[in-house]
């Protein structure tokens, strides 16, 4: 997924504020996370952030609250293609040759827009 994503206003909402710590902080909470599900391991350190990417006290704070916002955006957009592909996966599952058929999900794209990542145009 990448800019520009659009979902209906309750779907980003749900993550409102959430993501306000900032990135830097939301990368280190993320890797201590998979840590204490045991799904990398324990000794695992945090890959450093490119440099073309600020910290996030380096913004001001109106790019703060943009790139709050546009975490909320996708984390929604993101929640809702989930509920879509499980609603896709019941509906299938409920059809007479279900246990024939094959789901095979491709989340191919160009990978994520730079301009979502950096305050500067």
């Amino acid at each position: 997924m990448h800019a520009p994503l659009h979902v209906r206003e309750d779907w980003s909402e749900t993550f409102a504020g959430q993501f306000d710590q900032g990135w830097d902080k939301v990368r280190e909470e993320t890797l201590a996370r998979q840590k204490a599900m045991g799904l990398v391991p324990e000794n695992a350190d945090l890959t450093p952030r490119p440099d073309e990417i600020e910290a996030w006290e380096a913004l001001d704070a109106d790019a703060q609250h943009l790139f709050e916002r546009h975490q909320e955006v996708f984390a929604g957009f993101l929640a809702q293609t989930d509920h879509e592909i499980g609603r896709l996966i019941a509906n299938v599952r409920a059809m007479p040759e279900a246990a024939n058929t094959l789901i095979i999900p491709i989340a191919g794209d160009d990978g994520p827009s730079a301009r979502a990542a950096s305050p500067t145009p």
